[in-house]
């Protein structure tokens, strides 16, 4: 069972869940053995809502996705929820997206993910989050953990960064799928680290790398792998093109799961699961056309 809560669907509700509303939640999930994923993105939960969910999942071992994004608790409250990480081994998916946690809040997850072998998709996009975090999340991925899916997109991983995820990849782990690094001011020493790391894993087959600096080396080493089929059209954000004899990259595709995040409600487009839209009406009466040519 799903419970949607999302605070940014104005089809569903029009209040938003706060911190009270939180333990509501719990006394009503606490022992609850069918909900199995529930959406409160873009609500206003706060650092003591979120230590209220991080019970929760400590105790509640049948939920698998929990989307948490875009509220608004920061460090303290992502501390919690990376705490019950280390106890709750029935959570599949969570989703940490744009809470500013930085480095502290990274590192806590990666203190905690060492012991969790049934997370399998970790989103920590948009957290400000540095070479330094970086490094303790590859860490764990050295460990070949359950996790599968990793997105760190829009933070400042830098080369640094990247070089530490590119060591893990290349030459510890085998359980990463899918890698998301966009926009995260990597320049082309990182860049090539992590086109090196392909070469030498096997296991990783999405990559999504947009909105980092590329130069003749980074085109032509990810040109190489998109024509091997190392990376395939649907799996990366990337495809090569030549002019005049040069190798350039350019962006193909909406990216990682575009329909995770925003799923349109008109058109040939929309999910089987999303709501769709009504149209308005257009007006019943008919503006009369004038031609002027007649007058003249």
């Amino acid at each position: 069972m799903h419970l949607y809560l999302a605070g940014d669907h104005p089809q569903l509700t029009t209040e938003r869940i706060n911190d009270d509303a939180c333990l509501v939640l719990y006394k009503t999930l606490e022992a609850n053995r069918y909900v199995r994923s529930i959406d409160l993105r873009y609500n206003v939960i706060t650092d003591k809502g979120a230590a209220i969910l991080g019970t929760l999942l400590e105790v509640n071992k049948f939920i698998e996705e929990i989307n948490i994004m875009c509220n608004d608790f920061g460090g303290p409250g992502a501390v919690a929820l990376a705490q019950a990480l280390h106890v709750n081994k029935g959570l599949k998916e969570l989703h940490m997206q744009k809470f500013n946690m930085r480095d502290f809040g990274a590192c806590r997850f990666a203190e905690n993910l060492v012991h969790n072998y049934t997370l399998t998709y970790l989103n920590l996009n948009c957290n400000r989050i540095t070479r330094d975090g970086t490094k303790e999340l590859a860490k764990v991925l050295k460990l070949n953990t359950g996790l599968k899916v990793l997105d760190l997109g829009y933070n400042r991983l830098e080369d640094d960064g990247a070089i530490y995820l590119a060591e893990a990849l290349g030459t510890y782990n085998t359980t990463l799928e899918c890698l998301n690094i966009v926009y995260n001011n990597i320049g082309p020493k990182g860049l090539c680290a992590i086109a090196d790391a392909l070469s030498l894993n096997s296991a990783l087959t999405s990559l999504y790398i947009w909105g980092n600096h590329f130069d003749d080396a980074v085109c032509q080493a990810f040109t190489t792998h998109l024509h091997s089929e190392r990376l395939k059209s649907g799996d990366t954000d990337i495809q090569s093109y030549v002019v005049d004899g040069k190798v350039y990259l350019c962006l193909a595709g909406p990216g990682m799961r575009p329909h995770y995040y925003y799923a349109p409600i008109f058109g040939d487009d929309v999910p089987e699961w999303q709501i769709r839209g009504q149209h308005i009406q257009r007006a019943d009466h008919k503006v009369p056309v004038i031609n002027r040519e007649n007058e003249i």
